[in-house]
């Protein structure tokens, strides 16, 4: 299943903090020493760097960025590179 590569998510709306600090939150709250952001835009792309995290980014998604340590175009793609041995 693929929620067992994922440590926990949250969204802007459940605490009304930006990117960066929702990000930085997670690092702390979990003890994450390498953690990703996966996201669509260049604002997750900025937010993951100021966090100091890499950024993965979806081209399907709703927007656009040059800024990105991995891209994929469908969604299947980043499945199968998340679960390879």
């Amino acid at each position: 299943k693929l929620e067992n590569y994922f440590t926990a998510h949250i969204a802007h709306g459940e605490n009304y903090k930006s990117k960066v600090d929702n990000i930085k939150l997670m690092i702390e709250k979990y003890h994450i020493e390498k953690g990703i952001y996966v996201g669509d835009t260049d604002s997750d792309g900025k937010s993951a760097a100021k966090a100091g995290i890499p950024f993965i980014f979806m081209d399907y998604g709703f927007g656009y960025t040059t800024e990105y340590s991995l891209k994929f175009d469908h969604f299947t793609e980043f499945v199968n590179y998340a679960v390879k041995d």
